[in-house]
């Protein structure tokens, strides 16, 4: 894979497509999601809210892996789809073998 992975044109979701993040095969409105968010305060109080900001997922190396590299996996991202959690872990399983071999 190349990273960061191409999100749809408006960014906020992976893949671009409405297809499976892994396989590619339609997900029938059937999926496994996963989501990042990020919440602020309200004022002084003890609620908080969606926050309007850009959300990135990255994998760093510090000294683990013998490539010492990481990578940015997402830009720009709310969601991401699946079209079942066997691929959701294929996927991460490709992006773990990745990071450790220090492919960007």
């Amino acid at each position: 894979m190349k990273y960061p992975l191409k999100t749809h044109k408006t960014g906020m979701f992976f893949p671009a497509s409405g297809c499976c993040g892994h396989c590619g095969k339609s997900n029938n409105g059937k999926f496994a999601c996963l989501t990042f968010s990020a919440m602020e305060r309200i004022g002084n109080t003890d609620s908080f809210g969606p926050a309007d900001v850009i959300k990135s997922v990255h994998l760093c190396d510090h000294g683990v892996n013998a490539s010492g590299k990481g990578f940015t996996l997402f830009e720009n991202i709310d969601d991401a789809f699946f079209c079942s959690t066997a691929c959701l872990r294929a996927f991460f399983d490709q992006v773990i073998t990745d990071f450790e071999n220090g492919v960007e």
